[in-house]
């Protein structure tokens, strides 16, 4: 599979992973802390794959390096809050697959950013 195959495949998974996300969090029981977890979860969630998406646009190496940095922190945001929801709501079962599928995103995106960067040298 060549580099734009397995972007395309990434950020498709991305765009799915954010809907599920989307989905998951409307099923929750109202309270406070479901309010801030909605808004945390689905500002970070989001984000990743819109911050992945925006690097294929990046005008040099530094700025793909820097935007898929920024993916990653918003995926290590959604890890956090993924991991408060999974505590939160053990019953939201849906949480622990898209725990584990946004652990993949950071591990996608941490290599992205080391094999960018030893490519830049």
């Amino acid at each position: 599979m060549d580099v734009i195959d397995f972007r395309h495949k990434t950020l498709s998974r991305m765009v799915q992973f954010t809907a599920a996300l989307d989905r998951l969090l409307k099923t929750l029981p109202p309270s406070l802390a479901k309010n801030k977890l909605q808004d945390q979860l689905g500002r970070s969630g989001s984000s990743v794959g819109a911050n992945y998406a925006e690097s294929g646009a990046a005008e040099s190496a530094k700025d793909f390096i820097h935007k898929l940095s920024i993916a990653l922190k918003e995926a290590e945001e959604t890890d956090f809050w993924l991991s408060c929801l999974c505590v939160e709501y053990p019953e939201a079962s849906e949480a622990e697959s898209l725990h584990r599928e946004n652990h993949e995103f950071v591990k996608i995106l941490q290599k992205s950013i080391s094999t960018a960067k030893r490519n830049q040298r």
